[in-house]
């Protein structure tokens, strides 16, 4: 009797925060490419061009009753993307630069997607993040194009707080950077 009891009680109160009103979160994108860098650059300039091309700058919504339960950027996504890129790329040997110098070897990233779901009612029972972002290489008259994505879903007990999102939200921008400047063709590219 009190077992069921305990458990009743415990699948109530799920019930009730699950359906509660959850606020908005803002979490900080801080990608972290941890690639080996292959000497490709040189010592040549590269002009890199970082653009978040996401029409909603939200990643999703936490669930709850409301979709007000936003979970969005506290800082510029496109900048602490190039921010990351340029790091990676300078270990690559090349000189990174503005888009706007005049260097021999371009590299504009768009951002295409970042998106945050929940799933399972009432207590959030899944969540599923992707990313997805479009490499353009300009390298003389030669270009090459490249999308590149990573997806994760993830079990979890209850919405994540603002930790966790922003661990999951890292995890796939920086797993999409790191198909891209895993990718032979990409690097064959920019190494011409």
């Amino acid at each position: 009797m009190r077992y069921r009891l305990l458990v009743s009680s415990c699948i109530a109160l799920l019930t009730l925060l699950g359906g509660c009103a959850l606020s908005p979160q803002l979490v900080t994108v801080q990608p972290l490419v941890d690639v080996a860098a292959a000497p490709v650059g040189r010592g040549r300039m590269l002009g890199l061009d970082v653009v978040d091309t996401r029409a909603q700058p939200e990643f999703g919504t936490r669930g709850g009753v409301y979709a007000t339960a936003t979970v969005g950027p506290h800082n510029d996504v496109a900048a602490a993307v190039r921010r990351a890129l340029a790091e990676r790329l300078s270990a690559a040997r090349f000189v990174v630069t503005p888009p706007q110098a005049a260097a021999p070897v371009g590299l504009r990233v768009e951002i295409i997607r970042i998106a945050y779901q929940t799933g399972g009612s009432p207590v959030v029972g899944e969540v599923r993040a992707s990313a997805q972002v479009r490499a353009i290489v300009r390298n003389g008259a030669y270009t090459f194009t490249g999308d590149y994505t990573a997806n994760s879903a993830r079990q979890v007990v209850g919405p994540p707080g603002a930790a966790e999102n922003e661990k999951i939200i890292n995890e796939i921008v920086s797993q999409s950077l790191q198909h891209m400047l895993s990718d032979r063709k990409l690097l064959e590219a920019l190494g011409r």
